[in-house]
């Protein structure tokens, strides 16, 4: 494949050779026994969370996550971890943009998609604290060449009970104490979350996951399920968050919603989460926004004052991205790539 440089295999320092999932973290939610008894057996669930259908199928690793097991012999590895819309709720595991994602990814780097090993750490209703500590653990463990972060359940937080993380609601509107500005004063003042709240929640976990990915040679991106009645979006203007925002590298951050209505065209069989057609766009629209961070390396070395450009451990040389059509066709971003 023309112009795509590629980037050296996906270090093996951490696997250890005929034993899947060697060294990682398993999965660790509520219905953590279920996931494990049933990886450990080889049993797949026809039911599963808000899937009743008896349609799909949900099969676990033998850590407890709906993924492949860890291959120490691919070329390259992807980190995805969201919530329900990342795990596939309502989907088969193929069906999910995950593996979705696998086929263009593939196609950009000239490799077959049996050698991308996508190790998917969603669990439906995770919230931003269990997505930013989970990829955080994981890849300190076993480094991914991409990882992929997807926000959702902004209201929800995770607190420390008995010694386990457990996952706890902070609704709009909720009535909470404030400290006054002086320390002379100890009396609480009670005011109300609203959403600046959860989006600094949001900020500062995206913020630790690039600066963390950056520090390792590791291509991150960033996408967020806001819905439609959900007034995170507007926040971006706004003048409080502007140093955090300026931060931000916004080429990695993909500024669509999973629910906006040119996305989410059909229902999974929970009826309630994106389907099929709906995760094809969903991969297609992260697919784009990777080739716009590596695209960079078509250009020539020493073609631009500043030396080298182009990717070095997976991760691309900061660059301004390439636009490509707002909503091209799997298989077209590598005919892109590739002219």
């Amino acid at each position: 494949m023309r112009g795509l440089e590629r980037a050296p295999r996906t270090p093996q320092r951490s696997a250890v050779a005929g034993e899947p999932g060697a060294r990682l973290y398993p999965y660790d939610g509520d219905d953590a026994a279920l996931r494990l008894e049933a990886g450990r057996c080889g049993q797949p669930l026809s039911r599963f969370g808000y899937d009743r259908s008896g349609t799909k199928t949900y099969r676990f690793s033998r850590l407890g996550y709906r993924s492949e097991e860890l291959d120490p012999s691919a070329a390259r590895r992807v980190f995805v971890c969201g919530a329900s819309v990342a795990f596939g709720s309502g989907l088969d595991a193929h069906e999910s943009w995950p593996a979705r994602f696998r086929e263009e990814y593939a196609r950009l780097h000239a490799v077959d998609a049996r050698a991308v090993n996508v190790l998917n750490f969603s669990s439906p209703l995770a919230p931003p604290d269990y997505v930013v500590r989970t990829l955080l653990l994981q890849a300190s463990r076993i480094r991914p060449d991409v990882m992929i972060a997807e926000f959702s359940m902004f209201r929800r937080i995770e607190v420390v009970r008995e010694g386990r993380f457990v996952p706890v609601d902070v609704p709009l509107g909720v009535r909470v104490h404030a400290t006054r500005r002086t320390w002379r004063a100890t009396a609480p003042r009670v005011t109300r979350v609203s959403a600046h709240d959860h989006f600094l929640a949001f900020l500062r976990g995206a913020l630790l996951l690039q600066s963390f990915a950056e520090a390792r040679g590791i291509a991150c991106l960033l996408l967020w399920d806001r819905r439609p009645h959900e007034p995170y979006g507007a926040l971006f203007a706004e003048p409080a968050f502007a140093p955090l925002l300026a931060l931000l590298d916004r080429r990695s951050f993909c500024d669509f919603s999973v629910f906006d209505r040119d996305v989410f065209v059909d229902r999974s069989a929970d009826g309630i989460h994106p389907g099929p057609m709906s995760s094809g766009i969903i991969a297609n629209r992260v697919a784009e926004k990777y080739r716009g961070r590596v695209i960079v390396s078509a250009i020539p070395v020493g073609s631009e004052p500043g030396g080298r450009h182009g990717a070095q451990d997976g991760c691309p040389q900061r660059s301004e991205s390439l636009q490509g059509p707002r909503e091209p066709q799997l298989g077209a971003l590598h005919h892109a790539a590739s002219a």
